[in-house]
Parts: structure tokens; C-alpha cells; sequence
């Protein structure tokens, strides 16, 4: 089952969208399980006819079983499983300043995801991070900025 939903629209000098998608897959065998859901926001307020300010959120929850393709079935792994938490992701973008026409204004970001695999048969790696056995959750998080400060207008000659 898989539903998406999405309401938009504007008022004033702000628009916006909210989107939802939902998926949830019983399975066709053994602990084939998918439950997963996705939102995002996004706003634009819109200060003058050049100048706009833009935020992004997004947030997901994915929890499966095995839900890995196999030639042989019976390579099923029944005590593996799989959760994702991106908890809300935020992207925004500001004008430096309001009536400036600055080409890189300051933007900034958030990511925090966490991951939990376990699997009572199997040790795997990822890339060059500890195994991920049973119960060794991994946990990312990504913060970032870019600021630029200009003096003077460089449109004029100096």
C-alpha cells in the first residue's frame, strides 16, 4: 500500500507545500516487512520582487525486514532488521540583505540521521565504519553554513 497526499498553495507573499508518502509492504515472505514515511514542508516568503527566503524540512522513518532480492529464497535472513530515522532535515536560503543582489546569499543546512541494523547471523561493514552487527547503531550528523560578507559595491568600478 502506498499513499501520497499533498496540500500547496499561497497567501499573501508566502507560498507553501506540504507533501506526505506513506508505504507499507506486508511481504511475500518471512520478515519481508516495509513501513515507511516521508514528510516535507517547504515555505517561500517572497520579500520584493527580487529578493526570497526558502526553507526546506524533510523527515522520514523506514523500518524493513530483509527486504534484499536472493536467487535461492532459503538465503532469507529472518533476524535482520532495518531502521532509518532522518529526524528533520532543514535547508534554507535568506537574501544577504533585503535589495541586495548578492550571488551567493547565506544558506545552511541540517542532516541527523540515525541507523540501526541488526542481524543475529551476519557482521557486516559499511565503508570504513565499525560493523554494524546486532544492536551497533549508526548516527550521522551533517550541520553547515555558507555566509559571505561583501564590502562595497562591486557593480561600480573601483
Amino acid at each position: 500500500m502506498r499513499e501520497l497526499a499533498s496540500q500547496f498553495g499561497t497567501f499573501r507573499n508566502t507560498a507553501y507545500s506540504l507533501d506526505l508518502d506513506y508505504q507499507y509492504n506486508k511481504g511475500v515472505r518471512p520478515n519481508n516487512e516495509l513501513d515507511r514515511i516521508e514528510w516535507y514542508s517547504t515555505v517561500k516568503q517572497q520579500f520584493t520582487p527580487q529578493d526570497t527566503a526558502l526553507l526546506l524540512v524533510k523527515y522520514q522513518d523506514y523500518e524493513s525486514g530483509d527486504n534484499f532480492q536472493y536467487y535461492d529464497p532459503s538465503h532469507v535472513r529472518t533476524n535482520y532488521q532495518f531502521e532509518e530515522i532522518q529526524d528533520p532535515i532543514l535547508v534554507g536560503r535568506l537574501p544577504s540583505r533585503v535589495g541586495s543582489r548578492d550571488p551567493h546569499p547565506p544558506d545552511g543546512r541540517r542532516l541527523v540521521n540515525d541507523q540501526h541494523v541488526s542481524d543475529l547471523a551476519a557482521q557486516p561493514t559499511v565503508a570504513d565504519r565499525e560493523p554494524i552487527g546486532p544492536d551497533h547503531p549508526q548516527r550521522q550528523a551533517t550541520l553547515g553554513c555558507r555566509l559571505q560578507e561583501r564590502t562595497g559595491d562591486s557593480t561600480q568600478p573601483s
